[in-house]
């Protein structure tokens, strides 16, 4: 049963334009992708950005109806206008909720090499930068989801884009706005997060009735290139590692972090 309520999401099938996807997860989420040879697909309600999936109008408009940058916009645009634009975000946020339900997310880093900054953000001294073939990993989602798929499921992949939703852009609203103009979009993010360089794969179900999460298989011996620990990894860590992945074919995928930070170079009194 089809919801004429939601905001429709952009469709977008991009592969990758980098042989690699890396996702940096800490020691028990790579032990969980282990034993699971699974991905999860979490909802875009449960991420940390309300934003997710809103696109430059839809974020202006939430803008506005917090107060921010409201003063401004009356001053440039009319107090009536403003106000009624304020009325409309109303209605299309709970749309914009909805909808957010019935997407699922799985995110990458799109990059040829290993990132500090994505260290830094989601990982820990112990962490693991698992690195995917990013042909590998396309065609194994693909062939996943249809397996599991339904004729209100979809499946979408491609990069995130950036552009600056913190601020509200009244120019790009004070016309009436369309159905087709707030179609959601998964595959934008504010720049502030532009050092992610995300890709992401999205499970889109239009139903009324949707589920908590999605899992899909993975085959991990081929779509896995390597498997990396982290720069600040002690060498008894790194050790245990190896014990754990001894006699399965990751084994040979694992390597140190080729980062050099400072505490590297003291080590080797260099």
């Amino acid at each position: 049963m089809k919801n004429n309520n939601l905001l429709k999401p952009q469709s977008k099938r991009k592969p990758p334009i980098s042989n690699h996807l890396w996702r940096f997860i800490d020691l028990y989420k790579f032990l969980g992708l282990l034993n699971s040879q699974e991905l999860f697909f979490a909802p875009l309600s449960s991420m940390n950005d309300p934003f997710e999936g809103a696109n430059l109008i839809l974020s202006s408009l939430i803008k506005i109806n917090l107060g921010i940058g409201y003063e401004s916009s009356v001053y440039a645009y009319g107090r009536q206008e403003v106000k009624e634009s304020k009325d409309r975000c109303r209605l299309y946020v709970r749309s914009l909720r909805k909808t957010q339900r019935r997407m699922f997310a799985t995110c990458f880093y799109e990059s040829g090499d290993e990132s500090t900054a994505m260290w830094n953000s989601y990982s820990n001294s112990i962490g693991i930068a698992v690195c995917f073939d990013s042909n590998a990993i396309l065609a194994n989602i693909q062939e996943s989801f249809n397996k599991i798929r339904k004729s209100n499921m979809k499946l979408y992949y491609g990069n995130v884009e950036y552009d600056n939703l913190i601020n509200p852009r009244m120019e790009i609203i004070k016309d009436s706005v369309s159905t087709k103009n707030l179609a959601i979009n998964p595959f934008l993010k504010d720049k502030v997060h532009v050092s992610e360089n995300e890709y992401r794969f999205i499970i889109y179900q239009d139903s009324v009735r949707v589920k908590k999460f999605y899992k899909i298989s993975i085959d991990l011996d081929s779509t896995i290139k390597k498997i990396v620990a982290h720069p600040r990894i002690e060498d008894w860590q790194y050790e245990e590692l190896e014990n754990l992945l001894k006699g399965l074919p990751l084994y040979h995928k694992l390597k140190k972090s080729e980062i050099v930070l400072p505490e590297r170079l003291k080590k080797h009194k260099l």
